[in-house]
């Protein structure tokens, strides 16, 4: 019997798959590996741009990316 491959998943997502294009804080602090409180103040700082929906907050990728990359280098 021959069974049919199993498609290797990446977090959430399976391979060809698009990634959703924002986050609430909880998964933006899973992906970057921060606490939702650091995220939420760097939302609020106007560090990190977000969008308010109702009473949650959506970061987009894109903007996770930039905030990551703005942080100073570690000596």
């Amino acid at each position: 019997m021959v069974r049919a491959a199993r498609r290797r998943r990446v977090g959430r997502f399976s391979p060809g798959m698009s990634a959703p294009i924002s986050h609430k804080i909880p998964r933006a602090a899973e992906l970057t590996n921060l606490s939702p409180d650091y995220i939420k103040r760097a939302i609020h700082d106007g560090q990190l741009l977000a969008k308010k929906v109702g009473r949650d907050y959506l970061v987009t990728h894109e903007a996770l990316i930039r905030w990551i990359e703005s942080l100073p280098d570690a000596d």
